[in-house]
């Protein structure tokens, strides 16, 4: 209605919507609810404690830290505020070693000494072992 008082009455207006005169005036006057005002402060504490933990913490992982800081608040209401902020966990990929070379096991020898040309078919054998990840993400 405030923006578009300049084109229409506000008794008009008011008349449309199905609003008194006088509670749109006293809504214009009033300050924003407690519940907004502790919903952004709540919004502060969870984008403080997602980037503490490397953006890597989730809705669940976060409302635990907010109740250890004394915060009052249900998960479902954390996970809404991170989706109305547009803040997820970041998952990383894992490194996986797939080399241990400091160990004290016998190394087979090295029977090919970088001779690439075999006199017949057959006499040489090699394989590799490379490691790729799932597309899934389970290891």
């Amino acid at each position: 209605m405030a923006d578009h008082k300049h084109v229409f009455s506000i008794a008009k207006m008011s008349r449309l919507f199905g609003v008194s005169r006088s509670g749109y005036y006293r809504w214009l006057g009033r300050g924003p609810s407690r519940r907004a005002t502790t919903n952004q402060q709540l919004r502060l504490a969870i984008r403080r404690a997602w980037e503490a933990s490397a953006r890597t913490y989730g809705s669940p992982r976060i409302h635990r830290q907010l109740t250890s800081e004394g915060w009052s608040v249900s998960r479902p209401r954390v996970a809404r505020l991170m989706r109305a902020m547009g803040i997820a966990s970041q998952i990383r990929r894992k490194w996986v070693a797939t080399t241990d070379s400091g160990h004290t096991l016998p190394v087979a020898p090295n029977l090919l000494e970088r001779r690439f040309a075999p006199a017949r078919l057959g006499q040489v054998w090699v394989s590799d072992i490379t490691y790729q990840a799932p597309r899934d993400g389970c290891i």
